[in-house]
């Protein structure tokens, strides 16, 4: 019987060797996880944070352009609709306003 439970214990120690083999290699395997994870995030993070910070200048002229051109496209559309092609000069920014040797009921004969 003391033979016995010698061998018992002895198999006993060899399976709990590996179980603790297994767990330090589990262990390192969660660490690694863990790891490479964080470096993910920070390889995703990063670049979006720094494109931001150096990025915003562009942006804001980019939606400044943008702004521009949608307010154009609006005053084409108001000026294609029909009460809009006789108030077309009033409509107009500015830059857009330049002398010409057609006077204004001219232009506005023409349109109709």
């Amino acid at each position: 019987m003391d033979e016995e439970i010698k061998q018992l214990l002895q198999k006993n120690l060899e399976y709990t060797k590996e179980v603790h083999d297994m767990v330090k290699k589990l262990q390192h395997h969660v660490l690694m996880q863990q790891i490479f994870s964080v470096l993910k995030v920070i390889i995703i993070v990063v670049p979006i944070v720094l494109a931001l910070l150096y990025g915003w200048p562009y942006f804001k002229q980019a939606l400044g352009i943008y702004d521009q051109v949608i307010g154009k496209v609006e005053l084409m559309e108001k000026a294609t609709q029909p009460a809009g092609l006789l108030n077309i000069f009033e409509q107009l920014p500015q830059e857009f306003k330049k002398p010409s040797n057609m006077s204004e009921q001219d232009i506005k004969n023409f349109l109709k």
